[in-house]
């Protein structure tokens, strides 16, 4: 058990961990298809308050 673990340690350490935050495309990206999901459901809202 002790070796599984020392196989894991060391391969952790090999391998760098991929932490760095969100770029600012995929923010960008992200906030306009919430912009675009609201306003799609802004306009199924008031066409039915219309008609």
């Amino acid at each position: 058990m002790a070796k599984i673990e020392e196989l894991d340690e060391s391969s952790a350490k090999r391998r760098p961990k991929m932490n760095h935050g969100s770029s600012r495309f995929f923010v960008f990206v992200d906030y306009l298809f919430l912009l675009l999901f609201i306003g799609f459901l802004c306009f199924i809202v008031f066409k039915f308050l219309i008609v």
